[in-house]
């Protein structure tokens, strides 16, 4: 029973070797073929990263030049902040002037229409002061009515005053940081720069994978490693067989 076994694993190991030293004998028939395929596709992505390192590089340059750009507009909008803070007290200036005059002519108007109040007495059941009160009276209106509208342009310079300066503090915050984002830009720069030059070198690498017979000379080589092992498994089925043989004729000159 057991040379029975043995003599079945020989065979099977025979088989499995025979079976791979055609396929290993089959495929490396085709190795010229399969290294034109591969250094084909190996050059095909040379081509690829190389116009990719191109394209790094020149998003990197065009990165780096904006930094002038940036740094300009930073100082442009610090400049324009200067502007408008200073801008800023003039307007203020201009407003409390106003608020000031309004404030006089609603005085003087409520002095113009308490005067015509005054005056606009009734005597024997007349207004014989009519004709002068009247006029004050309007006048003290006129004057009222001019002196809100004084005083909601002062107010309305003020606030304008206010908020320009809200609007410069912003303004300097941003110019502050257009300047960091131009500093930046050199850093990003650099990087975008080194991936590009890592492309380059890893295009040249396979541009020159593709000129050489490595590809084709590595297959071979696994094809020879794996010729060897099935020659082995060969070898060693035919080994068990004959081993087998040999206990199964000693078995019989035993047994007569």
């Amino acid at each position: 029973m057991t040379g029975k076994i043995i003599r079945m694993i020989s065979w099977i190991l025979i088989l499995f070797g025979i079976i791979g030293l055609v396929g290993a004998g089959v495929v490396a028939t085709q190795v010229p073929s399969l290294e034109g395929g591969i250094n084909l596709e190996l050059n095909a992505a040379a081509v690829s990263l190389s116009d990719a390192s191109e394209a790094a590089k020149t998003v990197s340059n065009a990165t780096y030049n904006s930094k002038d750009t940036l740094k300009n507009a930073g100082e442009v909008i610090k400049s324009t902040a200067t502007i408008v803070d200073t801008n800023k007290q003039s307007v203020k200036d201009a407003g409390e002037p106003l608020q000031n005059a309004g404030s006089f002519m609603k005085s003087a108007g409520d002095f113009a229409k308490s005067a015509g109040d005054l005056i606009d007495v009734k005597i024997l059941g007349t207004h014989p002061l009519a004709p002068v009160a009247a006029p004050l009276k309007n006048l003290g209106n006129s004057l009222k009515e001019t002196g809100n509208k004084l005083s909601d342009a002062g107010d309305n310079l003020v606030k304008t005053s206010n908020e320009m300066g809200k609007i410069s503090t912003n303004l300097k915050e941003i110019g502050d940081d257009v300047d960091v984002l131009s500093d930046d830009m050199v850093d990003i720069s650099k990087n975008i720069g080194d991936i590009g030059d890592h492309l380059e070198s890893t295009s040249n690498n396979l541009k020159e994978a593709s000129k050489s017979n490595i590809p084709g000379l590595s297959l071979s080589i696994l094809l020879g490693y794996i010729a060897i092992l099935h020659l082995m498994f060969l070898l060693l089925g035919i080994a068990l067989r004959e081993i087998s043989s040999c206990t199964y004729e000693t078995i019989s000159v035993n047994k007569n």
